[in-house]
């Protein structure tokens, strides 16, 4: 035979072989060791479960927001909205991240935003109205592509907007002490 048919080394290799043999080797563990790796995934189940429940109560949670008009201006959860010059006595416009207008005739305070809302352009546009029940509202909202309506009503008493969406989601708007009840056209926590 030719080196060229047998191009690998044949020739005997050489294994090494522990010192004690081809016995398994055991370690030897205590009984607190056998049982903290034997339950090491718990405290990881634990969590996630905590984790979990959290979410679920935050999904499910109203959430809470302030609005409200003052002398310097318009304020949604921390956005003021300055006033700008007025056309008449029944239509306030106010500009700032959003441009918002509010018109008041009898019987109804009409209020309408255009903003861009988590990266997409929106607008609401509320219709508030008091009568003898108290003081409601109900709005509209275009986000992209998307339509969402919500009926508003409010709570003398704590000073608080309850706005339930159309699609279940409800959310609580604080009117601060002070502040003006205003037509409030932004789709807050959407």
């Amino acid at each position: 035979m030719s080196d060229r048919a047998h191009p690998l080394d044949r020739a005997p290799q050489l294994l090494p072989v522990p010192l004690g043999g081809l016995a398994p080797a055991h370690r030897h563990t205590t009984a607190l060791k056998r049982i903290i790796r034997r339950h090491s995934t718990a405290p990881l189940l634990v969590l996630a479960f905590a984790a979990g429940a959290g979410g679920a109560w935050l999904s499910t949670s109203s959430r809470t927001f302030e609005a409200g008009q003052d002398a310097a201006g318009v304020h949604i959860d921390g956005l003021t909205l300055e006033p700008s010059v007025q056309s008449d006595a029944s239509t306030q416009i106010f500009t700032g991240a959003a441009t918002m207008v509010i018109t008041t005739s009898p019987g109804v305070t009409r209020g309408g935003a255009v903003m861009t809302w988590n990266g997409v352009s929106a607008t609401g546009r509320c219709a508030l109205r008091r009568d003898a029940a108290g003081v409601s509202e109900t709005c509209m909202y275009s986000m992209g592509t998307r339509w969402l309506t919500s009926v508003d009503r409010f709570d003398a008493t704590t000073r608080t907007w309850k706005r339930r969406y159309n699609d279940g989601v409800e959310v609580t708007i604080n009117v601060p002490t002070g502040a003006v009840l205003m037509p409030v056209p932004f789709p807050l926590a959407r």
